[in-house]
């Protein structure tokens, strides 16, 4: 083996590695078949599931408001600028959204990033005949 070509990989090695520390780490930065999603509110309580069961997503803009469908409940997130995360979802790549308690939320309101302020899950029944 050349000392070439080790220099050459252990170069691509730390570029590699650099480039997933610079990645936002409440998103995929690549493609993936198994994906779930978080959900987190502020005091650290966390429900995730897997993107594989959400039927639809529907961003209500006059009501600033993202419903999730998935097989089993119903999630609305209300908040700032929500829809940057809904062009997000539409390719899977939030890992975690994190609820903001609504008195920080003018922090960041500056900022180009989606603002969570509220999650509601509930539990869809299932229709007895």
């Amino acid at each position: 083996m050349s000392q070439n070509f080790k220099l050459e990989f252990e170069e691509n090695k730390e570029t590699t590695s650099a480039r997933a520390e610079s990645q936002d780490p409440d998103k995929y930065f690549q493609a993936g078949n198994i994906r779930t999603i978080t959900f987190q509110w502020p005091n650290g309580s966390e429900q995730f599931f897997n993107y594989s069961y959400l039927v639809t997503c529907k961003y209500d803009i006059e009501q600033k408001k993202i419903v999730f469908h998935f097989t089993s409940h119903k999630i609305e997130l209300s908040g700032f600028k929500l829809h940057l995360l809904m062009k997000e979802l539409a390719f899977q790549l939030p890992k975690t959204i994190r609820c903001e308690d609504e008195r920080y939320a003018d922090l960041k309101k500056d900022k180009e990033i989606s603002i969570v302020t509220k999650i509601e899950i509930t539990e869809l029944k299932e229709n007895a005949s």
